[in-house]
């Protein structure tokens, strides 16, 4: 039996099934709303909303770093976008501060022991409150000297350094 919810929508039939089909080339904003929402998990850690323990959150702010980092091949591996925009998308990694953390995070993840490169890793976790807080910890290449960041912090410098990049090269994250 249909029921008219609204003017222009009625149900008909109760829905038992729905099938999606993905399209063999991926675009870039595909891995972008994936970053967006890792992004969101990330707040989540630390407005106490996120389900879980402090491995739990581990798990999130990896797949966070590692899906920010490999934003640049999926804009590289997009047919539809210029090709002078792909090799751009690498070096945009290369060269802003927190990118770079995001990829030496997210090879330190891939790999159990680095022989090259920054290891970056997840130096604690803070529960206090209800609120919760993790720490990025590495050592300086050149100096030796520790850093730390907080996740959060990095997690959105992270996203403002793909927007600015979007922005400069005129590319419309929302299609």
């Amino acid at each position: 039996m249909g029921r008219s919810c609204h003017d222009s929508v009625s149900v008909t039939d109760v829905v038992t099934r729905v099938a999606m089909t993905y399209q063999p080339v991926r675009p870039w904003r595909e891995h972008w709303r994936r970053v967006e929402r890792y992004h969101l998990r990330v707040r989540a850690i630390y407005d106490g909303t996120a389900p879980g323990n402090s491995e739990d959150w581990k798990d999130v702010i990896f797949d966070f770093f590692v899906a920010a980092h490999h934003l640049f091949e999926w804009i590289e591996s997009d047919p539809r976008e210029p090709l002078v925009v792909a090799p751009v998308a690498r070096e945009w990694v290369k060269a802003d501060q927190s990118l770079w953390l995001a990829r030496e995070f997210s090879n330190t993840y891939k790999h159990h022991t680095r022989s090259t490169g920054v290891p970056v890793r997840i130096g604690g976790t803070i529960t206090e409150r209800g609120q919760n807080s993790m720490v990025i910890e590495w050592l300086d290449p050149i100096s030796g000297v520790p850093n730390a960041i907080d996740a959060l912090d990095l997690a959105d410098r992270c996203m403002q350094a793909w927007r600015n990049f979007f922005v400069l090269h005129g590319l419309n994250p929302a299609g």
